[in-house]
């Protein structure tokens, strides 16, 4: 406050121009004539000294602001660093205090709370490090990985911990609580560990790489999946690890399973929603396309692709197609899966319009004006109030298309099912909007929920076929996923 003082009284200093003296006293009994100077000086006053006390308010109110927020910000973390002491999370809970104090060093539930978790979180440290030496003196495998970083994380922990809580030992001037913490010096233990888990990496890199060779050396499809992913946790490892990346690139390119999407057949004998067994096959493709995890291991035979080598060897995919036709027709095109279905079933239907029973809404409002004499006899005039009426007609409309079928993934080499399912999806649309009737302020009382400003046009038979294979499609792609990775 003295800053803001001092800087108040400066301002108001150079800004205020003060009225001078008059040399002179007006004769008794004449008429005292107004100075033009004195009076402009005095305005001046006035003028300025309005302006100091608004620009002392805002710098007021704007401290009491910054100071409010403040408290409500160091609230905040006090009450998370609170929860985190309860729940015996010692270290999150020593960091949450601290940053309370750093906003406000005179918070007594901060300085007690960091007193008391500042030790058990280095204790807890402490002791989890020492176990996870005592598990990880050896490399064994990838979990000798993750407990040597564990250690280099907690004793990161314990210097940031210990060189926050040195702040506060600082910014904070007197407390009944014990906040002199005594720092410990871990950089000799950090460098080790960050050798230890250096090497444990390297360690594990080099065992990934030998896996993956073998695995490779054997062959197969499956073999060479598996050989890409021992490879690529290799580079997880170790970034550029010996020639693992193009071990990984040539592994995974021997692991892919090639897939063909056929065409769905249409059994429906419904034609109005247009090519619905190709938007299918076209959708379903997009939708596995987009998913890149699964992808990493497969690849879709392109539309183009599959439709000049079923013309090349004249071949007729139908979902209904046996084992040993689909083992022959997959190995002339050169894929390991196949995924074919038909659709039975497909239709939609614009419900008949719903007039929902209409009500009546009211609101009070001014209708006019009247005069009227008050108690001192004098005519005044006021607002007259009444209710005004509107009648509120709700209505409704919808469309549904549906559609079934039944599709399957089969294996080219066996010619057996690895995965089939049924297709049922249902799209809805629906339009509901109100028509009134009466008077429009009565009416500015229906609140909309979910209405619509007027009636829509319903979507044609092709945007609802969109629609309702968008769904599909997704819900399709999901479970393919799990069956062809």
């Amino acid at each position: 406050m003295n800053n803001i003082t001092q800087h108040a009284s400066h301002y108001y200093c150079q800004n205020v121009s003060w009225p001078t003296t008059p040399s002179h006293k007006p004769s008794t009994g004449s008429t005292p004539t107004l100075n033009k100077s004195t009076s402009t000086k005095q305005y001046t006053v006035n003028s300025s000294a309005r302006n100091f006390i608004k620009h002392l308010l805002c710098m007021i109110i704007g401290l009491l602001i910054v100071n409010s927020l403040s408290a409500q910000s160091a609230g905040a973390h006090i009450s998370k660093a609170d929860q985190y002491y309860k729940n015996s999370n010692y270290l999150e809970a020593s960091f949450e205090a601290i940053k309370a104090l750093k906003i406000n060093p005179k918070k007594k539930k901060a300085q007690e709370l960091l007193s008391f978790s500042y030790e058990m979180a280095i204790e807890n440290l402490q002791e989890e490090t020492e176990e996870l030496k005592s598990e990880s003196i050896t490399f064994k495998d990838d979990n000798t990985v993750r407990q040597r970083a564990e250690i280099v994380a907690n004793y990161k922990n314990i210097k940031k911990l210990g060189r926050q809580a040195g702040e506060i030992s600082r910014i904070v001037k007197s407390s009944k609580y014990n906040l002199d913490f005594e720092r410990i010096d871990v950089n000799e233990p950090l460098a080790e560990a960050n050798e230890e888990l250096a090497e444990a990496k390297e360690e594990a890199a080099e065992m990934h790489l030998q896996s993956g060779l073998k695995l490779k050396k054997e062959g197969g499809l499956d073999n060479n999946k598996l050989a890409a992913k021992a490879f690529k946790k290799a580079l997880h490892h170790v970034p550029n690890y010996k020639e693992c990346q193009s071990l990984y690139e040539e592994a995974r390119r021997d692991g892919t399973t090639r897939i063909a999407i056929f065409e769905f057949e249409n059994k429906s004998g419904i034609t109005q929603f247009g090519a619905i067994g190709e938007l299918i096959s076209d959708k379903l493709t997009s939708e596995l396309l987009n998913n890149k995890d699964a992808m990493e291991f497969v690849e879709l035979v392109s539309r183009d692709e599959l439709a000049v080598l079923v013309n090349e060897h004249n071949l007729n995919m139908s979902a209904d197609l046996d084992g040993q036709s689909i083992t022959e027709h997959g190995k002339l095109l050169g894929v390991h899966k196949v995924i074919v279905g038909k659709v039975t079933q497909i239709s939609s239907e614009n419900q008949p319009k719903i007039d929902q029973n209409p009500y009546k809404v009211s609101k009070r409002v001014k209708v006019s004006t009247e005069n009227y004499v008050n108690s001192s006899g004098k005519v005044k005039t006021r607002p007259v109030y009444g209710e005004v009426y509107a009648m509120v007609f709700e209505h409704k409309k919808t469309s549904v298309a549906t559609i079934s079928g039944a599709y399957k993934v089969l294996d080219v080499k066996t010619g057996k099912i690895i995965y089939s399912n049924q297709i049922q999806e249902t799209y809805t649309w629906t339009n509901k909007w109100r028509t009134y009737k009466g008077d429009d302020r009565a009416i500015k009382t229906v609140k909309n929920n979910g209405y619509s400003q007027g009636e829509e046009t319903p979507p044609t038979n092709q945007q609802m076929a969109n629609n309702l294979l968008a769904v599909l499609s997704g819900k399709m792609s999901r479970s393919v996923i799990n069956k062809i990775k």
